[in-house]
């Protein structure tokens, strides 16, 4: 998740996403704040369920509920990324090789729930 999210919520729009499961974006964002591809049979469902969005301004709405509760709070992602890298070797002193760095974090976030 990159800004490509966070920016369209600061704006006040409802971003569709497509990548990481729903589970991995709500441990960032209300569940209620995006549309997530993969609620949808195909895309022809998701095209009927944003038409239907456009007409029914109270289905709309429900996307911005959230911000009754919530802010956004923007971080700069390379960089918390390598804090957090650099942190893990810090306090783990034996030595261990990570193959696939993208792995690792999201298997740690995913162990943190």
């Amino acid at each position: 998740m990159t800004e490509k999210i966070f920016n369209p919520l600061t704006l006040g729009s409802v971003p569709v996403v497509l990548g990481a499961p729903r589970y991995i974006y709500e441990r960032f964002v209300p569940k209620d704040a995006f549309i997530h591809v993969k609620d949808f049979s195909s895309p022809q469902k998701l095209a009927e369920h944003l038409l239907s969005l456009d007409k029914n301004i109270e289905e709309y709405k429900k996307y911005f509920q959230w911000r009754k509760h919530f802010k956004v709070k923007l971080v700069n992602y390379p960089e918390e990324h390598v804090c957090r890298a650099c942190q893990y070797i810090r306090t783990k002193k034996d030595y261990q090789v990570f193959r696939n760095l993208n792995k690792w974090y999201w298997d740690a976030i995913k162990d943190e729930t």
